[in-house]
């Protein structure tokens, strides 16, 4: 009466039912992981924002002026615009007194002493007191980044002779 329930084979069904199964989860895996990729690439090429170096100075006080004594590297010296200093997170206006005639190399990268004559309020104005100044770059993207680090990384790598 139902001859075709006698022709079917269960177990050869049943896998082919499974595999199907399994093609509709991998294709929706790869188009997630498709999306994604592209969302990251957009957001690394397209995003920009500032970056921040950071150097510590030195706070000497002669004669009743203050002196920021600190060593900088040429991303500091190439800034043209130096009037003001970011010191703990405020901005004070400083005069820049002197840069060394002599740079030190460290890692291959020149470093530079030089003097600034700033006006500081009277907590960050101790002698020998350490601070923090932070100075703006360029705008950046990630993917501009990841870039100079891979290259970076690639030069550091080479064997010297």
């Amino acid at each position: 009466m139902y001859p075709k329930y006698n022709n079917i084979n269960l177990f050869e069904n049943s896998s082919i039912i499974y595999m199907r199964k399994q093609q509709n989860k991998i294709v929706s895996y790869m188009i997630i992981l498709l999306i994604g990729s592209i969302l990251f690439l957009l957001i690394a090429t397209r995003y920009k924002y500032t970056k921040y170096n950071i150097y510590y100075g030195k706070v000497v006080n002669i004669e009743d002026d203050n002196y920021i004594y600190m060593t900088v590297d040429s991303d500091f010296i190439d800034e043209k615009n130096r009037n003001y200093l970011e010191i703990n997170d405020k901005e004070y206006k400083c005069h820049l007194r002197s840069v060394s005639d002599n740079y030190y190399v460290y890692n291959s990268t020149k470093y530079w002493e030089v003097t600034f004559n700033c006006d500081l309020p009277e907590e960050i104005n101790i002698n020998d007191n350490l601070i923090e100044i932070k100075m703006s770059s360029n705008k950046t993207t990630l993917f501009k980044e990841i870039i100079k680090k891979i290259k970076k990384g690639l030069k550091n790598a080479r064997v010297k002779n």
